[in-house]
This record gives structure tokens, C-alpha cells and sequence, in this order.
């Protein structure tokens, strides 16, 4: 029994670490989006972390006895998109979203972001 829910709090671990991962990548989208971009992923993104938050939330309740580590978890969830929107918001005035560098860098960041989703929907 204890090993079962040793394993299971570690899958939950790792669901963490990947969607705060993935959520500090979309924040960084945010960040560097302007005008119309910027509107359109602000919609998405709020309601994409809202269902985010609640699967972390679940996840997080089921597997810690503590409550505490819950609303540090919680806490922890909720400041990964915004450090990402800081970043990107820091490097946007030296950040060109034509130049084959940044659209390289973006597309990786992009691919990992979801990767990191598929992988925690179909293995976690």
C-alpha cells in the first residue's frame, strides 16, 4: 500500500513539473505577443490554465495527505504562467518575432510545451 502511494505522488510530481514547465512556455508566448496575437492567446491561455489548474488541483489533492503541500502546490501552479509572461515581457524589446532565429527558438519551445502535454495525458 505504501509503495502504491509512493507512486502515485511521484507520477504527480512529475505531472507538476511538466505543466509548470509547459505553463512558464505559454507565459513567455504571452509575454512577447503583441496586438491581436496578444488578445487572442490572453482568451485561450485563461481558459486553458483554468482547466489546467483544476487537473493539477485534483491531482495534487489525491496524492498528498497534507494540505499544506496542496497549497504550496496550488501556489506553485499559479506563479509559473505569470514568471513566463515576466520573461517574455524582459527580452521583448529585444526580440524580433520575424527573424529565423527567434521563430527556431520559438517552434522548439512550442514543441516542448506540447510535448509535455501529450506525455502527461497519455502516460500520467
Amino acid at each position: 500500500l505504501k509503495s502504491n502511494a509512493m507512486r502515485k505522488t511521484i507520477n504527480v510530481l512529475i505531472f507538476e513539473v511538466g505543466v509548470a514547465i509547459h505553463s512558464v512556455i505559454i507565459g513567455l508566448n504571452l509575454g512577447v505577443a503583441t496586438g491581436t496575437t496578444f488578445n487572442t492567446l490572453l482568451v485561450a491561455l485563461s481558459f486553458h490554465q483554468f482547466f489546467e489548474g483544476v487537473a493539477v488541483g485534483t491531482s495534487s489533492v489525491s496524492a498528498f495527505s497534507s494540505v499544506r503541500t496542496s497549497i504550496y502546490t496550488a501556489i506553485g501552479f499559479s506563479l509559473t504562467t505569470p514568471i513566463g509572461i515576466a520573461i517574455g515581457m524582459a527580452i521583448n524589446g529585444s526580440y524580433s518575432d520575424t527573424s529565423s532565429a527567434s521563430l527556431w527558438v520559438r517552434g522548439t519551445l512550442d514543441a516542448i510545451a506540447g510535448g509535455i502535454l501529450v506525455y502527461t495525458g497519455l502516460v500520467e
